[in-house]
This record gives structure tokens, sequence and C-alpha cells, in this order.
């Protein structure tokens, strides 16, 4: 018995407490602890024996994988860190340049190859004149449109006045676009008798009644149509929407923008009674309609896109 075992002469000096023991009691329980070990064999023995059943160490052997680990087995990975090795497995998202990041890096301007500038639908037209010019805007389409929902207005006001054409249109178009240069009070005194304030090119093309008729009917859109406050696709410029839509495909034929455009807000001048109409008094024109386009560095303003209502 080893001697470690005889050190112990004061019962209070042990890490535990053994109730109702004596010191003779402790010095039996330690020699019966050390004659009763048995030594560790220096090799393993085989936990099973020649008799066991030929089936059992048949299901054991094709249960069991065979490992097999040998100084030379090396995995490469083994001394790669884990947070290098973890980056590695993770599956890699595609790369977008068109996605925001947080890397701040200029990012330098592509090369302008479209053709910009007057179309050849302009630029080789044959003897231009103003009136071919304007014809490129306010085609043969968009007259014979006016025309048609003219025509239907009258119809469903059950006027009795006689329909209108295509050279009629044309005229009364003329008319205001004139009154836009020379302004009168009131476009009735282009007609005046009134040798002051009388146009005589004006009134002699078209009666006043029959200009009066016109202002009266000339319609852009189907009133039936048109969807009310509240219901789907509502929109306060549905009686002028074909026209700007006309418009804006009009522009695109003539014109290609150049590379540097602007969305920018524009005011149309208007004093009358709408709910459209906005008062910026900051503005050179303070009360009209608002509207956002998309202009050219040439002011050519290729595309009304909003027209700002509230």
């Amino acid at each position: 018995m080893p001697d470690y075992f005889l050190d112990i002469q004061d019962m209070d000096s042990l890490p535990f407490k053994l109730k109702g023991w004596s010191y003779d009691d402790l010095q039996d329980e330690l020699n019966n602890i050390y004659n009763d070990a048995e030594p560790i064999p220096s090799e393993p023995e085989s936990v099973f024996s020649e008799s066991e059943d030929e089936d059992g160490q048949i299901l054991l052997d094709q249960t069991t994988p065979a490992l097999n680990f040998t100084d030379s087995d090396t995995d490469p990975e083994d001394n790669v860190p884990l947070s290098i090795l973890a980056t590695n497995l993770l599956p890699v998202p595609p790369v977008n340049s068109n996605d925001w990041s947080k890397l701040v890096e200029p990012v330098p301007p592509s090369n302008f190859t479209s053709e910009s500038g007057i179309k050849p639908v302009v630029r080789e037209m044959v003897d231009p004149t103003p009136y071919k010019l304007f014809k490129l805007f306010f085609n043969d389409g968009l007259l014979d449109h006016i025309v048609f929902q003219t025509n239907l207005y009258a119809q469903q006001s059950f006027s009795k006045q006689k329909l209108t054409e295509i050279s009629e249109i044309k005229t009364f178009l003329g008319i205001n676009l004139l009154m836009g240069i020379k302004r009168l009070p009131s476009y009735r005194d282009y007609w005046s008798t009134s040798p002051d304030i009388n146009d005589a090119y004006i009134s002699g093309l078209m009666p006043v009644k029959r200009f009066s008729w016109l202002l009266s009917n000339f319609h852009l859109n189907n009133n039936v149509l048109m969807p009310k406050k509240g219901e789907a696709h509502y929109d306060k410029l549905y009686k002028v929407r074909p026209l700007l839509i006309a418009l804006a495909e009009n522009f695109e034929r003539c014109m290609a923008p150049s590379r540097e455009l602007v969305i920018d807000e524009s005011m149309i001048k208007f004093k009358g009674r709408s709910s459209l109409k906005q008062y910026m008094p900051k503005k050179p024109i303070k009360r009209g309609y608002k509207v956002w386009i998309l202009a050219n560095k040439t002011e050519y303003s290729r595309k009304t896109i909003r027209c700002q209502s509230y």
C-alpha cells in the first residue's frame, strides 16, 4: 500500500466528511480499494469470442464501416481558418452592376452614341413652309379625330347647326392662332362693325356665329364615356388627353433628344375658371396650368410628362 494513504492522521483535514467513520474505518476502506484494483492490459482484447455466431459476425462486418486512419492521410483544408472555409461554402450571389452598394466610386458616363437633333422627316422636307411644319404636329389623323368628336358632341347636344369638316377645323385653328398674335378684349371684337378694332382678314374667313358655334362644340373626347370622380381610370385631363398623347407622339417623330435632358416644370398661362388652375406668386406666370415636361437643351419640349392637378 502506498505511503500517501497512511499520512491521513486528522479527519478534519480531508476535503470531505464521512459521518460516523473512524480513522481505522477509513484505512480499511482505502486498503480494500487498493487491493481490488486490477491492472489495465497493455493490448486490447477482443470483445467477441470465437464461439460467437457466424451470422452475427457477418452482420457486424456489414454494418460497421471500415475506417483507416494513417499518419499520411491529410486534408488540404485542415490548415484553412474556419471563417474562410465557411465563406467558401456559402453560395456566391450573382453580381449585378445596377445594384446599390456602400462603396462610393465615381462612375464615368457612358458614351452617347444615339442620333440627336432634327429628324429626316423635317430635315429632308421639300420646300418647307410654316403650314407644312404645323401639319407635322396637327396631322390629318389628329384633325379627323377632332372633327369626329366635335360632330359627336353636337349630335349629343341635339344641335341643329351644320356639322363641321376638316377644312373648317383648320380655319378655326388658324383663327385662334391669329387671335393670340393680335389680342382684343373679346373674340367678337374681330367681327366688330367699328373700323378701329375690326379685323378684316379674320372676319372674312368665317362668320362670327359659326366661330361661336365651333367654340362651344369643339371637343376631343366622348363625354359619355368619361369616368366619374372616384371611379377607376378617372382623369381630370380626360377631355384633352387625346390631344396631349398625339402631340407627344408627333414631337418624338420630329426630333431626337440630345444627351442633356431635364425634367422641369412649366406654367401654361390661364386666368379662367378651372379646378386645374394654380397660383404661384414667385413664378413669371403666376396663374395657370402647371405641367412637368421633358425638355431638351435647345428648349424643345419633347414630351409633356404630367399636368399637375389638385
